[in-house]
């Protein structure tokens, strides 16, 4: 389960505008049956398990930001 909440999180980072997401648009997403201060303490422990993959991401006031130089688009596409 931790897996998949860690591909969940980077997928809302990489499609969300600038790849920054509000906290509180995060917490009930990521972990919606939980009360407010264990959404807090999943999303601290989430960070630090990316943080250890390599992946820079970080909190920025209350934005949690995926640093986009990793991010390497491999395609592009416009709405018609």
């Amino acid at each position: 389960p931790s897996a998949g909440t860690l591909f969940a999180l980077l997928v809302t980072l990489v499609h969300a505008p600038g790849m920054r997401v509000p906290r509180d648009t995060l917490l009930p997403l990521l972990w919606p049956e939980q009360p407010r201060a264990r959404q807090g303490a999943n999303l601290r422990q989430a960070l630090y398990k990316l943080r250890r993959l390599g992946v820079r991401v970080s909190l920025a006031g209350d934005h949690v930001v995926l640093d986009r130089a990793q991010v390497v688009s491999t395609f592009a596409g416009e709405r018609t």
